[in-house]
């Protein structure tokens, strides 16, 4: 089964009526006239970097190995574990914690910034292109 992903787009006010109008003209309905736009190149394509993500999964992933290194290193000593070991366990958690909220906190403030602008920036070529 092939997932549907869903958009949804509002609009309100002058522009609601503007886009509305613009539907009419053309005697299909507002979303129909959204996908022309959309289809005929006539709309804003805005990329937004992954760099970060990719960052942070490469350093999570590091440090999952040596999380994951540190357990083989103490399940092969026969049950004996020494006060370091467990140390040493706390320590990588404790980073891959801290790695993981910052990511978090990093990546949504960006992105909250990015979504914002974007979403300003393509409200008014929009717009722009209804009124056109």
């Amino acid at each position: 089964m092939v997932e549907k992903e869903l958009i949804t787009i509002r609009f309100s006010g002058e522009d609601a009526k503007l886009l509305k109008q613009k539907a009419s003209e053309l005697k299909i309905s507002p979303t129909a006239y959204i996908r022309r736009l959309i289809r005929s190149g006539n709309c804003p394509v805005i990329k937004m970097g992954m760099d970060d993500i990719d960052d942070f999964i490469r350093k999570f992933t590091n440090l999952e190995r040596a999380f994951a290194a540190a357990v083989g290193f103490i399940e092969r000593s026969d049950g004996v574990v020494f006060s370091q070991d467990i140390e040493l366990l706390k320590d990588y958690m404790k980073e891959m914690t801290e790695l993981f909220t910052k990511q978090v906190e990093i990546s949504y403030r960006t992105r909250l910034s990015a979504k914002r602008t974007i979403v300003k920036e393509a409200m008014e070529q929009i717009k722009n292109r209804i009124v056109q």
